[in-house]
């Protein structure tokens, strides 16, 4: 069963700036997805709406069984997390954790049985009195994907959440959202503009260009049969238009 389901959502900006262009893709229930696409392919567009913080003139989204498309983002079982994340200066690891939780009414016991789950399962647990100014650059991401964690969504969005991060930290990052992913079996759309970074993290890729989906496929799928130029170029790849390319140190499939 698809966990999401986006059905021929179009965006038209000012000045016919096409955003989206008919876009449909299906996430399955506990699948890692990445969207790959270049600045000003639609990518952020395409989390905003499923998030529900940019109006859907055209299309349907569905999460499960339910058409959220109309539903305001505080009735969205989803969380989102971008790469210019804010942790509030003034709130404790611990506070920051639970906010949304608090922000949501949740009892108190339940407020810090997950915030310690989660500072566990990120390894915080040891700096939750602690304030975003006495941490390192590896905590605060940290701190900022627990707390899109602990209200345990259904869905979890990620739009280039590691773009500012240097690459030893970013790589780190990665096999670290691969981790949690796994372990809580989440259904994940992690958006990126970096070929690599989507090859690193996603079972699936959905490639983007111009507001159309190019090409929907596993990483090997794509190394080996670009659809077209656009997927091909944008891999750093030869090949495109159905053309195989061979994986270096992997003999050619017959």
């Amino acid at each position: 069963m698809a966990c999401l389901r986006v059905e021929n959502l179009t965006k038209v900006f000012p000045k016919d700036v096409w955003a989206l262009r008919d876009v449909s893709l299906e996430l399955g229930n506990g699948e890692r997805v990445a969207l790959l696409g270049a600045p000003g392919s639609g990518k952020t567009t395409l989390v905003r709406m499923i998030a529900g913080l940019e109006e859907i003139p055209e299309g349907r989204i569905f999460l499960g069984d339910e058409d959220i498309t109309d539903l305001p983002p505080t009735r969205r079982n989803i969380a989102t997390l971008f790469h210019n994340y804010a942790l509030y200066p003034h709130l404790t690891v611990y506070r920051s954790l639970g906010y949304g939780l608090r922000l949501r009414g949740v009892a108190r016991d339940e407020l810090d049985r997950r915030v310690r789950e989660a500072a566990q399962l990120l390894g915080v647990a040891d700096v939750l009195d602690r304030k975003p100014d006495s941490l390192s650059g590896d905590q605060r991401q940290r701190v900022a994907l627990g707390r899109s964690l602990v209200a345990k969504p259904a869905l979890w969005l990620l739009d280039e959440p590691f773009l500012d991060l240097d690459p030893q930290l970013r790589r780190e990052m990665q096999a670290e959202i691969v981790r949690l992913q796994a372990i809580l079996s989440l259904t994940m759309l992690f958006v990126t503009r970096d070929p690599a970074e989507a090859l690193a993290v996603g079972q699936r890729l959905v490639v983007l260009d111009k507001g159309v989906v190019q090409q929907v496929a596993t990483p090997r799928e794509l190394r080996e049969s670009p659809a077209n130029r656009v997927v091909a170029d944008l891999l750093g790849i030869a090949g495109g238009g159905g053309n195989r390319v061979i994986i270096p140190g992997r003999a050619p499939r017959k």
